[in-house]
């Protein structure tokens, strides 16, 4: 099965002295990132030239830069999916406010497509520990309504 997402992420590595490496691949192609690749998974991103060559010269390599492409895209998505989860809720919350029945329609009508996308590829939702920030228990139950 191929899940292709088309928005922009990747992966900037810290080390544990804190100082970051350069970035070696993203999730969506820019004029720095050109060369296609798609992890065992099927999961679609993309590198440097240079980079692109030296994994395609190393088994090891590849192998590594799969192994961090996959997990990191499914924080990539599990952050995606909160801030969908975000906005529908706000949607929601503002057509209440205003007592608007189109607008309430239309937040009904919100599918956080990386939240699809999440539970399609990994048989599951997000856990918790993707989850940015921290809510009261009312924010929370209203927050998750129809997910």
């Amino acid at each position: 099965m191929c899940i292709r997402d088309r928005s922009l992420g990747g992966n900037v590595m810290t080390s544990g002295n804190g100082y970051e490496e350069e970035k070696m691949f993203s999730f969506g192609r820019n004029r720095e990132f050109r060369h296609e690749m798609e992890t065992n998974s099927g999961t679609t991103f993309f590198v440097k030239r240079d980079y692109f060559h030296e994994v395609q010269n190393s088994v090891n390599t590849r192998q590594n830069l799969y192994h961090k492409v996959d997990q990191q895209y499914e924080v990539h998505l599990a952050r995606e999916c909160e801030n969908e989860r975000h906005q529908k809720a706000h949607m929601e919350g503002m057509a209440d406010e205003l007592n608007d029945a189109s607008a309430a329609q239309t937040a009904r009508e919100y599918q956080p497509t990386s939240c699809d996308i999440y539970r399609q590829k990994y048989g599951r939702a997000p856990s918790q520990r993707y989850r940015q920030g921290s809510r009261s228990g009312s924010q929370r139950s209203s927050y998750h309504r129809g997910w």
